[in-house]
């Protein structure tokens, strides 16, 4: 199916629904609320209140791991007493339906059992799996048990395995000295080595690639691009661009290394590719600082001839390089067809080509200052928008 958005702004989108679809809790968010069936040992906590820190782990009774890490909880429990609050929150138990409730009593006993051993507040999830859902899922954590610390102002400041960092983690957090972007960066880091590289569009892959994304963490955006390709080569035609984008932002040399070998080879017939990485070397806001102007504009006359130049999008991404390479009477000229072909194509849906339009009218004018003496080539952000992009269907290949 043809695309309809412009292909940088296609990037970006891509980029927002890997995010959808993957991690939309992680360091640095809101804590999500908490909604358990009920509470079994201690107070319950029904808000995590400012000034205070909090410690959610996740597990299970049939969790081998989750029991071992009881008894090092409770000692952080009792070491941090006052300082942190800490919580068992109790998902995935056995149920026979929806509504069905009997896991409650099994976690009940098993917490009695537990006595002293387990000495921090206790709850379990309700039947619809609320909070796996609101934390787990959202955090893109498929595995138990997995904690969760919460800083004064309720923002998620560390997530991760109980029994490795957490006791760091909770220290710093209490004591004001925690750095949170380097969490983070490291967090991002730890998924992109840790995706499943048996399959590409695993939870963990796609996972550390959004958040990477989200978080402009160029380096984990680059190294999960290769631990997809390195998992399926073909997973390269759509995620390439990312990677070349990932590059550019860090290593400017292994870009445009990178760029030249995917425009020869996987995407030498690839107009949207093409006009995509065009796009990114020119961006105001994400292209280098000295971009290749000859290569963007190579890249953009590929994508044209490809597309028998009957693509608007792609003629006026061509404008736009002919434009930076100081040839603003070709670019008027090419700017002129694809506004020409607006009114014949069917490439695009109405509402699209409305917005394509207003995005080549808007350059025409910028062209015309240049040949007149009196504008600049490019303005920040116009290759890339801040709005909304155009929501649509269809893919890079």
């Amino acid at each position: 199916m043809k695309p309809f958005l412009k292909p940088l702004a296609m990037l970006i989108l891509l980029g927002a629904c890997l995010l959808a679809s993957a991690e939309t809790l992680s360091i640095g968010s809101t804590a999500p609320p908490i909604k358990v069936e009920k509470w079994l040992k201690s107070t319950p906590i029904e808000s995590f209140q400012p000034g205070k820190v909090y410690v959610l782990e996740f597990w299970a009774t049939w969790c081998p791991p989750c029991r071992e890490s009881i008894p090092h909880l409770t000692q952080l429990a009792k070491k941090f007493s006052g300082k942190a609050i800490f919580a068992g929150i109790s998902i995935s138990e056995e149920q026979k339906s929806d509504t069905d409730l009997s896991y409650v009593d099994v976690v009940r006993k098993f917490v009695n059992a537990q006595a002293s051993k387990m000495d921090y507040h206790v709850a379990v999830d309700r039947p619809d799996r609320t909070m796996a859902t609101s934390w787990m899922q959202a955090a893109g954590e498929d595995g138990i048990p997995t904690a969760f610390v919460i800083d004064q102002k309720g923002k998620i400041a560390w997530i991760g395995h109980p029994m490795q960092g957490l006791d760091s983690a909770v220290e710093q957090v209490v004591s004001n000295k925690f750095d949170a972007k380097k969490a983070g960066e490291e967090r991002n880091r730890d998924k992109a080595k840790t995706a499943d590289l048996s399959d590409p569009q695993s939870n963990g892959s796609m996972t550390a690639l959004a958040v990477a994304i989200q978080h402009k963490d160029w380096k984990a955006a680059a190294t999960t691009c290769d631990v997809i390709f390195a998992s399926d080569r073909s997973q390269e035609k759509l995620y390439g661009p990312i990677k070349f984008l990932a590059l550019l932002q860090t290593d400017e040399a292994a870009a445009y290394k990178y760029g030249h070998r995917v425009a020869e080879g996987l995407y030498k017939e690839s107009p949207m590719q093409l006009s995509t990485l065009s796009q990114m070397i020119l961006s105001e806001e994400y292209g280098p600082k000295r971009p290749d102007t000859s290569f963007a504009l190579q890249l953009a006359e590929q994508s044209v001839a490809l597309s028998q130049s009957q693509d608007p999008a792609f003629l006026d991404t061509l404008a736009n390089a002919e434009l930076h390479a100081n040839a603003a009477e070709k670019a008027l000229e090419t700017d002129q067809k694809a506004l020409h072909l607006l009114d014949t194509t069917k490439l695009y849906p109405a509402p699209v080509l409305d917005q394509i339009r207003a995005l080549i009218t808007k350059r025409l004018d910028r062209i015309k200052q240049q040949i007149a003496g009196a504008g600049p080539a490019s303005e920040k952000g116009h290759d890339l928008p801040s709005t909304k992009p155009i929501v649509g269907h269809g893919s890079f290949i």
